[in-house]
């Protein structure tokens, strides 16, 4: 399972962002999506295929125990570049 894509989605439908490339994040959602953390949903509108993406239930109480992981991480990177900031 690759976290940082869990970081990247929030609750509810979402379009992929750029980064990283399109192969690279369509490979890490599939990954997640076999793990029953994302969803996905395909929609064909004439030749237009649109994907659409969103986090299982599980994937939302996984974003929501990697959170204080998230917030140790912001405090103690920032602080190591010296702009310490503290946890929301």
């Amino acid at each position: 399972m690759r976290s940082a894509t869990v970081v990247i989605l929030r609750p509810g439908p979402r379009e992929p962002a750029g980064e990283p490339g399109e192969k690279v994040l369509t490979s890490y959602l599939r990954e997640l999506e076999a793990d029953c953390v994302v969803s996905r949903e395909e929609e064909s509108q004439g030749a237009v295929r649109r994907v659409t993406y969103a986090l299982t239930p599980l994937g939302v109480s996984l974003n929501v125990a990697l959170g204080p992981l998230g917030a140790w991480g912001r405090e103690h990177l920032l602080c190591e570049r010296g702009a310490p900031q503290e946890a929301p």
